[in-house]
């Protein structure tokens, strides 16, 4: 059945450069953090090693430690060696080191709200906090999932730019660090700036309301009032901005630990790239959203849902079922002179997707093979 499924679905990178992809140096995020542990002091020699906290049941103790933020969690295993050993022995902690560029950006970021178990929830949780389609980004500032779709066109995740002064009790905040983000590069960060959730600015200072309808607000009222056939403007695009505190975040499979990248369904997928740049007009409508992505039940399920996945003889690929269902595709996605030039060049449209991996430089990307 696996083999079934690989043949069915397909691997695709993410549009967009977010966070960690181009960020300047020195701020540069890794796949693994590099932790300062030549520089821990040694443990006391006397006991208890971890001083008042050694003398509290290590259950108690586990779950004190669960409910502080990363980068305190990080100080507080900095104390001396045996906190160090204490911490590293976590396996909720192994999973956040492990997490591709988790631990790095957390840090370089100085996110100070998600507690490790509520970072551990949304690492083991596969689903938007949102809609409960695939999340494929992780909002650090909350610690969210999100698809792509909630992550594009939701208000709430464009972060605020505030000042210090603006910090009062409980607001999730970050320093976004330098860097290129957003569609194509389009936005540029040069210099660290302190931004705040922006649902948590409004609640402490509801007086701001009126004054953050910015940016955001006029690009969707534009989108409404133009529909979708010039949505190929740079002004359509996402804010830069929702890329700043984003990384791109796979799910885990708690059985094996493993990370895994959710995967397109070759049918929806195809028919979306054709239909929407108009190679054949006569494509039939959609069944599933063409560029959603599902974790390998999601799509066992999506197969339940329209049918198995069948390829014709030119090459497409449909699913067993009529499709019906109509939508609106980001037009970030792909832009139909560099597809219909590769499609011209002889480049199968059914067996790779033009996606931005450089700046400026528009590239083939041969499918992946999922679950594998």
């Amino acid at each position: 059945m696996e083999s079934q499924l690989n043949d069915m679905a397909f691997l695709a990178p993410h549009p967009g450069h977010f966070l960690g992809d181009v960020t300047a140096v020195p701020h540069i995020i890794t796949a693994s953090a590099k932790l300062d542990d030549d520089s821990v002091p040694a443990a006391p020699s006397s006991r208890p090693f971890l001083g008042d906290l050694g003398q509290l049941p290590t259950e108690i103790l586990i779950h004190i430690v669960s409910l502080l933020d990363v980068c305190s969690l990080v100080d507080f295993r900095h104390i001396n060696q045996h906190y160090l050993e204490f911490v590293d022995s976590l396996p909720d902690f192994q999973t956040v080191k492990a997490f591709p560029k988790l631990l790095s950006a957390i840090l370089r970021l100085q996110c100070r709200y998600p507690g490790l178990d509520a970072l551990m929830a949304c690492i083991h949780d596969p689903l938007c906090s949102n809609c409960k389609h695939h999340g494929d980004y992780l909002y650090l500032l909350t610690a969210e999932r999100l698809c792509y779709f909630c992550f594009r066109e939701t208000p709430a995740y464009v972060p605020m730019v505030i000042g210090p002064e603006s910090l009062q009790g409980n607001i999730a905040s970050a320093v976004i660090l330098p860097g290129i983000y957003g569609m194509h590069g389009q936005g540029r960060v040069r210099q660290p700036q302190l931004v705040a959730d922006r649902r948590a600015v409004l609640r402490q200072h509801p007086h701001l309301a009126e004054a953050s309808k910015d940016a955001e607000s006029e690009r969707q009222e534009l989108m409404r009032q133009n529909g979708h056939s010039k949505r190929f403007s740079q002004k359509y695009w996402p804010l830069f901005q929702r890329y700043t505190v984003v990384i791109k975040a796979p799910y885990v499979i708690t059985s094996t630990g493993r990370f895994e990248e959710g995967a397109m369904c070759r049918a929806c997928a195809g028919t979306g790239v054709i239909q929407h740049l108009g190679v054949w007009p006569t494509r039939p409508a959609f069944w599933g959203h063409p560029f959603r992505r599902y974790t390998e039940p999601g799509f066992r399920q999506h197969l339940e849902e329209f049918g198995e996945v069948l390829k014709t003889g030119d090459g497409s690929y449909i699913h067993a079922s009529e499709s019906e269902a109509q939508y609106e595709l980001p037009c970030e996605y792909l832009f139909a002179r560099s597809y219909n030039k590769a499609y011209k060049d002889g480049v199968s449209p059914h067996e790779a997707l033009p996606l931005e991996r450089t700046i400026g430089k528009k590239v083939w990307v041969p499918i992946l093979t999922p679950w594998s």
